[in-house]
């Protein structure tokens, strides 16, 4: 099975300085299956970055490194907002977590994250990443 990392593991993956980096690098070296990310996962990386300061040379150099990884794979955002969506999504605050699950599944993937809610809301799609 493959893993859609979304934007918190994966800047958690880049960011040395974060609190989930070392667990997440090693969920990634233990991990055989693989993972992808998305254009909403890659712009929201971006998007963090550039806002810690990093210049778009840094940025674009980061996004490379994460793409050339072996066990990467991209998922195109390919999915149009269809009620299956919609159907969990109890709020705007959901939305993005929805179609990434949406996304996911479509992939016959699970979506790896830090956010509970999000478990909560989509178990059976998504799985809570280890803390330490």
């Amino acid at each position: 099975m493959t893993f859609l990392l979304d934007a918190n593991v994966l800047i958690a993956l880049v960011d040395p300085s974060h609190v989930h980096h070392d667990p997440a690098s090693a969920w990634l070296q233990r991990d055989q299956a693989g993972f992808a990310t998305c254009p909403i996962t890659q712009g929201a990386l971006v998007r963090y970055l550039l806002r810690q300061g990093h210049d778009q040379v840094r940025v674009g150099s980061a996004l490379r490194r994460i793409q050339a990884l072996p066990q990467h794979h991209f998922w195109p955002d390919d999915l149009p907002f269809s009620p299956k969506v919609i159907e969990r999504t109890t709020g705007y605050r959901q939305v993005t977590d929805s179609y990434l699950c949406h996304l996911a599944s479509a992939h016959s993937g699970t979506v790896a994250t830090y956010d509970r809610g999000l478990v909560a809301l989509h178990p059976a799609v998504s799985v809570l990443m280890p803390t330490s």
